[in-house]
């Protein structure tokens, strides 16, 4: 599958944008247009969701999802396109900063989720803690209300107001020099809607390129290029990981080598 439409965004919105995340949990921008929303939620028809694990963790611990979620996501993908696309913006836009967050940032695990209408979300909860510096999640369709809190118990909620075609960010380990992670959660679903998520796995940090392979120039100011997703021969499927459901396990494969050990608790460590 070809590219996707051009990002809105230009780097100095993302700047403006991580510059707020120094500050704040979360915030958002808008970053695809309507036509670019459409396109890739068609793209995703025929992606292989299942529904998430109901119940993750237990006691004071437990978060409760209602969603479908794919992580399948096959090598070549538009939506892989998309994360190569805005992978380059973030670093042009780092680049352009006199005191940037982070010294870099790389999305090399990638995730759709679909709610059907009346779905109750996702309560509040943490990343693990494997993802680092950024985390980005592009409302592609319908509504909910998306928030950062305190604790477990959704304490303070604070809402980050978003509509299809925006991008919420969020500051994960690593990003401006801290550790915290934002508790998030979403609901208030009364129409389909489809998230796609993009996060940087650190410690796969090293196979989003091959060594040999330079960086790519930054977008220049108001770019409007497309890009292909850059795979450098490194980048595998996201089959069998999870940020969001612990019942996942790490599968051997001719891409991605030997296996890797369960995660006990997507959420918490």
């Amino acid at each position: 599958m070809g590219p996707p439409p051009a990002l809105r965004a230009t780097r100095a919105a993302v700047a403006a944008a991580l510059g707020r995340l120094a500050h704040e949990e979360a915030t958002a921008l808008p970053l695809l247009a309507p036509a670019a929303c459409r396109s890739l939620i068609a793209a995703s028809a025929d992606l292989a969701f299942r529904r998430a694990k109901p119940v993750v963790g237990e006691g004071a611990r437990a978060v409760r999802q209602d969603f479908e979620i794919c992580l399948a996501i096959p090598e070549g993908h538009c939506l892989w396109h998309l994360a190569s696309a805005f992978e380059r913006l973030v670093a042009a836009a780092l680049a352009g900063m006199a005191t940037p967050p982070l010294a870099d940032f790389r999305v090399n695990d990638i995730v759709m989720q679909r709610y059907p209408p009346g779905a109750r979300g996702i309560t509040p909860h943490r990343d693990h803690l494997r993802y680092g510096g950024l985390v980005a999640i592009v409302q592609l369709s319908g509504d909910g209300r998306f928030c950062v809190c305190d604790n477990r118990a959704g304490s303070g909620a604070r809402a980050i107001h978003a509509g299809p075609g925006d991008a919420v960010l969020m500051r994960a380990p690593g990003f401006a020099g801290r550790r915290d992670r934002p508790f998030h959660c979403l609901d208030d679903i009364t129409t389909e809607r489809y998230s796609f998520g993009m996060r940087w796995e650190r410690e796969r940090a090293g196979e989003t390129r091959a060594p040999d392979r330079a960086r790519p120039p930054p977008l220049p100011e108001n770019s409007q290029q497309r890009t292909r997703c850059d795979l450098g021969g490194h980048r595998r499927p996201n089959n069998c990981r999870s940020n969001i459901d612990s019942s996942s396990t790490r599968h051997s494969s001719a891409v991605s080598g030997p296996a890797r050990p369960p995660i006990r608790d997507a959420f918490t460590v």
